[in-house]
């Protein structure tokens, strides 16, 4: 980050100095939680999003983390350009990450083996979002739960708001909790 001086000459504004700064980006932006979705090896970066369905790109960060972990970051969003970028400052254990992240409460209504899918009810509130509407009643992928399960099964779900082939955002389940 740096420091700009500027001097105003009549209606041109200009830069006068240009300085390294002292401050950390921690200090200047806030820190949050994210969840690494994915990772393009073509553009090496990662994809991050916060509890809020933020989509945040970290391209080749000095903390490497892997896909499916939480890290903590500063998100750093412009204000006349919609690219989102996330500055990595940690890599947080699964447990704590998902209690930072947040976790949605929800039963299982229906399964479909052969298809790989099931239903579910979100129980508790559900948050509100800039990105769009959470959905109380979605489906996800029945691989990713780490143990067989059942209708009316309780589960928590890390999920967010995900931009589909359709470019609509649906509710997208990261994670599967028992």
């Amino acid at each position: 980050m740096f420091n700009v001086l500027t001097r105003q000459s009549g209606m041109t504004l200009r830069v006068k100095e240009i300085a390294m700064t002292q401050r950390a980006i921690a200090d200047v932006f806030p820190v949050v939680t994210g969840y690494v979705e994915g990772y393009d090896a073509t553009h090496r970066h990662y994809h991050i999003y916060d509890s809020q369905s933020r989509h945040f790109v970290a391209e080749s960060p000095s903390v490497q983390p892997s896909v499916g972990s939480y890290v903590r970051f500063s998100p750093v969003i412009p204000a006349q350009d919609r690219f989102k970028s996330a500055v990595i400052h940690s890599l947080l254990p699964a447990t704590e990450g998902r209690q930072q992240f947040g976790m949605q409460t929800a039963t299982v209504t229906y399964i479909n083996k052969e298809k790989d899918y099931f239903f579910y009810k979100i129980t508790s509130a559900i948050p509100d979002t800039p990105e769009g509407v959470i959905t109380a009643e979605a489906s996800a992928r029945l691989s990713l739960s780490p143990a067989p399960l059942s209708v009316g099964s309780d589960i928590r779900l890390i999920l967010f708001l995900k931009r589909g082939a359709d470019r609509q955002k649906r509710n997208h389940v990261a994670e599967i909790i028992l």
